[in-house]
Protein backbone atom coordinates (compact mmCIF):
# COMPACT_ATOMS: atom_id res chain seq x y z
CA UNK A 1 0.00 0.00 0.00
CA UNK A 2 2.93 2.47 0.97
CA UNK A 3 4.24 1.84 -2.60
CA UNK A 4 1.20 2.08 -4.53
CA UNK A 5 0.74 5.67 -2.62
CA UNK A 6 4.43 6.82 -2.95
CA UNK A 7 3.73 6.38 -7.33
CA UNK A 8 0.16 8.09 -6.66
CA UNK A 9 0.39 12.06 -7.41
CA UNK A 10 -1.98 13.05 -4.13
CA UNK A 11 -0.27 13.48 -0.30
CA UNK A 12 -2.17 11.70 2.18
CA UNK A 13 -1.47 12.58 6.43
CA UNK A 14 -2.61 8.75 6.56
CA UNK A 15 1.43 7.72 4.81
CA UNK A 16 3.27 10.73 6.60
CA UNK A 17 6.52 9.32 7.94
CA UNK A 18 4.87 9.85 11.56
CA UNK A 19 2.13 8.07 11.53
CA UNK A 20 3.49 4.72 8.63
CA UNK A 21 5.94 4.90 11.53
CA UNK A 22 2.78 4.51 14.28
CA UNK A 23 1.92 1.60 11.79
CA UNK A 24 4.97 -0.31 12.40
CA UNK A 25 5.28 -0.07 15.84
CA UNK A 26 1.66 -1.47 16.00
CA UNK A 27 2.33 -3.95 13.32
CA UNK A 28 6.04 -5.63 15.19
CA UNK A 29 3.96 -5.10 18.76
CA UNK A 30 6.60 -2.71 19.83
CA UNK A 31 6.29 0.27 22.80
CA UNK A 32 7.95 3.62 21.96
CA UNK A 33 10.46 2.44 24.61
CA UNK A 34 11.14 -1.05 23.05
CA UNK A 35 11.36 0.49 19.57
CA UNK A 36 13.62 3.43 20.97
CA UNK A 37 15.83 1.19 22.37
CA UNK A 38 16.33 -1.16 19.38
CA UNK A 39 17.08 1.27 16.91
CA UNK A 40 19.08 3.18 19.80
CA UNK A 41 17.09 6.47 19.33
CA UNK A 42 16.15 8.98 22.85
CA UNK A 43 12.81 8.64 23.99
CA UNK A 44 12.39 12.36 23.51
CA UNK A 45 13.72 12.16 20.01
CA UNK A 46 11.45 9.09 18.79
CA UNK A 47 8.80 10.95 20.32
CA UNK A 48 8.94 14.07 18.18
CA UNK A 49 9.04 11.67 15.28
CA UNK A 50 5.88 10.36 15.89
CA UNK A 51 4.98 13.54 16.24
CA UNK A 52 5.82 14.87 13.32
CA UNK A 53 7.69 17.32 15.48
CA UNK A 54 11.10 16.15 14.28
CA UNK A 55 11.74 15.05 10.50
CA UNK A 56 13.65 11.43 10.05
CA UNK A 57 17.44 11.51 8.69
CA UNK A 58 18.45 9.12 6.51
CA UNK A 59 20.37 7.01 9.01
CA UNK A 60 17.11 6.76 11.28
CA UNK A 61 15.97 5.44 7.64
CA UNK A 62 18.96 2.96 7.34
CA UNK A 63 18.09 1.96 10.95
CA UNK A 64 14.44 1.33 9.93
CA UNK A 65 15.78 -0.73 7.11
CA UNK A 66 17.75 -2.80 9.62
CA UNK A 67 15.28 -3.15 11.89
CA UNK A 68 12.51 -4.54 9.24
CA UNK A 69 15.48 -7.05 8.00
CA UNK A 70 15.18 -4.98 5.23
CA UNK A 71 11.66 -5.55 4.46
CA UNK A 72 11.14 -1.87 4.28
CA UNK A 73 13.97 0.27 2.53
CA UNK A 74 15.29 3.39 3.96
CA UNK A 75 14.53 4.56 0.61
CA UNK A 76 10.34 4.13 1.37
CA UNK A 77 10.64 5.67 4.78
CA UNK A 78 12.56 8.67 3.20
CA UNK A 79 10.37 9.09 0.42
CA UNK A 80 7.31 9.37 2.60
CA UNK A 81 9.01 12.12 4.37
CA UNK A 82 9.89 13.79 0.74
CA UNK A 83 6.43 13.38 -0.25
CA UNK A 84 5.32 15.62 2.25
CA UNK A 85 7.74 18.20 2.21
CA UNK A 86 6.83 18.48 -1.58
CA UNK A 87 2.96 19.13 -0.29
CA UNK A 88 4.27 21.29 1.90
CA UNK A 89 6.59 23.45 -0.67
CA UNK A 90 3.65 23.62 -3.45
CA UNK A 91 0.77 24.58 -0.95
CA UNK A 92 1.93 26.82 2.07
CA UNK A 93 1.94 30.27 0.36
CA UNK A 94 2.19 32.11 3.91
CA UNK A 95 5.69 30.27 4.21
CA UNK A 96 6.87 31.19 0.67
CA UNK A 97 5.60 34.77 1.21
CA UNK A 98 7.47 35.10 4.79
CA UNK A 99 10.52 33.75 3.17
CA UNK A 100 10.17 35.96 0.34
CA UNK A 101 10.08 39.57 2.24
CA UNK A 102 13.38 38.40 4.07
CA UNK A 103 14.98 38.26 0.83
CA UNK A 104 16.57 42.14 0.12
CA UNK A 105 18.63 41.24 -3.26
CA UNK A 106 18.92 38.95 -6.13
CA UNK A 107 18.90 37.99 -9.77
CA UNK A 108 16.52 40.46 -11.84
CA UNK A 109 17.30 38.86 -15.08
CA UNK A 110 15.72 40.63 -17.98
CA UNK A 111 13.36 38.49 -20.75
CA UNK A 112 14.55 38.75 -24.32
CA UNK A 113 12.76 38.06 -26.74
Amino acid sequence: LVQDYLRGGEYSIKYSFANQLKEYMTLTRRSQKKLGGELNIEKTKLNKLLSGKVNPSMDICYRLEKHSDNILPALLWYDLHLKQLAYEASSNDAIRVAAYQQVTGGLFLKQTS
